[in-house]
């Protein structure tokens, strides 16, 4: 599993889940600056960037 630092809170219920089943799991979590892809794309939407910054 691939993820940002933002993006963590969305996706931390699979290590969960993985941990309940015994699964095991490889994370790669990585800074990309919080929530730096949504921000741009509301940028280029011409919507303000409240709760991305």
């Amino acid at each position: 599993m691939m993820v940002g630092d933002g993006g963590f809170q969305f996706t931390v219920q699979e290590l969960g889940t993985a941990v309940e089943q015994q699964l095991p799991m490889a994370m790669i979590l990585w800074n990309n600056d919080r929530l730096a892809q949504t921000r741009a794309s509301m940028i280029r939407r011409d919507i303000p960037t409240i709760g991305v910054n």
